[in-house]
């Protein structure tokens, strides 16, 4: 079966696919009230997997394009899941949270028994064999005394039920930002791992190319030799850059090795697969308009970084702490009980010694204040959460500047990229022109083979020039995606 037969399309190209023609452009987008879910079916790594191997066995190498690299990193990347997982625990806790309002439900039965003496309120000592059954709402039900479990129990610490669930939802907040923080960085590390591939893909074509060009070289260097038309020292150092560029295409294979490996494992796929890129040329992309104000894409991040809205979350649930601990000495704790029941009982003076049933309710409130320690352990929970508020704090504010920083630099990083493609493309221009005049003067015998020697290899370092130029180009776009709070999506 042919290799375009066996390549693994992975989804839709992005723009045409990163080694497509033309360009792409992705808009910001918000940050989502919830972390993104799975974007392909169940265990998608299973079936690609099972092409892979497939492919693989027939000789083929399977193709990977960008889009199926991201769409299955997003579906199982184990990061990205932690991530996900971890949101989800905020979602119970915030759950919880909201349950505090809710009072608790008790039903069961005690038995008790008492045999020997007992004192009366006046001082009075009593022999008494007695013993009772309770059957209800609640348990432990004991003489005259109210049940001390009850049927229907409200327990209310003021301070926390009112705080907690607007902790928990800034919280939840924070949880499910971060989650999308996470897989961006991902789908970041996917696009880079891709175009890693691409780079060690085109490179190792280059080298090749080269490599068939050169050994032309050395062909006719050893031919002017064996005529005398030549020195064979010519054709000795012809030979050894021959031997020096199959050198370089054993580690760029090498490094395209590394590469692939590198990208199954962030899709979870088998290392030991050898992917390929999607075929076709390599190209400039352009996923946002590096060209905008400084100060527009720094504005844009700001709105957009999920980074901003989880640690400005976890700032904001820290002031509601602050708060909460600073009320807390003037909110009572609300105790209320409600139970109805069986109950009855008897002792050894009365006949029958257990009976006397009848329907028992019973109704407690109580209301608690609490000063902590003369109010000692109230001011250091106090000055505890206002630390830990202030550390919140420096954290978004280091947030901040760090996303300021992100996008700066990717900014520059392709400013210069795009000013090297440009030179790249120049000197690429003018070694082709090169290498084809030398060729034209050693076929019409006014030039030695040796002197296309240095033509030849200035002509593959500005092939690779271009290919490093071009892959640093695409690489800092997506750099500069993810910066303003947008990612590489399927």
């Amino acid at each position: 079966m042919t290799r375009r037969a066996r390549s693994l399309w992975l989804g839709a190209s992005l723009a045409s696919g990163l080694l497509g023609s033309g360009c792409a452009t992705t808009q910001p987008r918000p940050t989502p009230a919830a972390p993104p879910g799975p974007v392909v079916a169940a265990d998608p790594q299973a079936v690609v997997q099972a092409q892979a191997t497939e492919a693989a066995a027939d000789g083929d190498a399977p193709n990977i394009d960008l889009a199926g690299a991201l769409e299955l990193a997003g579906a199982a990347n184990p990061t990205v899941n932690l991530a996900r997982e971890a949101s989800r625990e905020a979602e119970a806790v915030m759950l919880a949270a909201d349950a505090l309002k809710w009072p608790s439900l008790n039903a069961g039965f005690n038995f008790a028994v008492h045999r020997g003496t007992l004192q009366r309120s006046g001082g009075a000592i009593l022999a008494v064999d007695r013993q009772s059954l309770y059957f209800g709402g609640g348990a432990r039900a004991l003489g005259a005394q109210t049940v001390a479990v009850p049927g229907v129990r409200l327990f209310y610490p003021l301070a926390d039920v009112i705080a907690e669930p607007r902790v928990a939802r800034l919280q939840l907040v924070g949880r499910r930002a971060d989650a999308v923080a996470v897989q961006n960085l991902t789908l970041l590390d996917v696009a880079a791992a891709y175009l890693e591939l691409v780079r060690a893909d085109a490179a190792l074509d280059a080298l090749r190319r080269g490599e068939a060009e050169l050994a032309e070289v050395v062909r006719v260097t050893a031919a002017f030799a064996r005529t005398g038309q030549g020195r064979d020292a010519d054709a000795k150092r012809a030979a050894a850059n021959a031997a020096l560029l199959l050198r370089q295409v054993e580690e760029a294979v090498g490094e395209r090795t590394v590469a692939s490996a590198r990208l199954a494992e962030l899709v979870g796929l088998d290392p030991t697969l050898r992917l390929t890129p999607t075929p076709g040329p390599l190209v400039a992309l352009r996923l946002i308009d590096a060209g905008q104000p400084l100060e527009a894409l720094i504005a844009r991040a700001e709105a957009n970084r999920p980074e901003l809205v989880a640690r400005s979350s976890e700032a904001a649930a820290a002031r509601v702490r602050v708060r909460q601990e600073e009320a807390r000495p003037w909110l009572p704790t609300i105790s209320a009980g409600y139970s109805v029941g069986g109950f009855g009982g008897g002792s050894d003076p009365t006949t029958p010694g257990l009976g006397h049933f009848g329907t028992r309710t019973d109704f407690d409130v109580a209301a608690v204040w609490t000063v902590q320690n003369l109010g000692y352990g109230n001011r250091a929970l106090v000055r505890r959460t206002g630390a830990a508020a202030a550390q919140a704090a420096a954290r978004r504010d280091d947030a901040l500047n760090r996303v300021r920083e992100d996008v700066t630099e990717a900014r520059a990083q392709i400013a210069a990229a795009a000013s090297r493609i440009e030179t790249a493309r120049r000197q690429l221009a003018t070694a082709e022109d090169g290498f084809r005049e030398e060729a034209r003067r050693v076929q019409q015998g006014e030039g030695v083979p040796l002197e296309a020697l240095d033509s030849t290899r200035s002509l593959l370092e500005s092939r690779l020039e271009l290919v490093r130029a071009l892959t640093d180009h695409n690489l800092a776009q997506f750099r500069l995606l993810a910066a303003v709070g947008a990612a590489p999506a399927p």
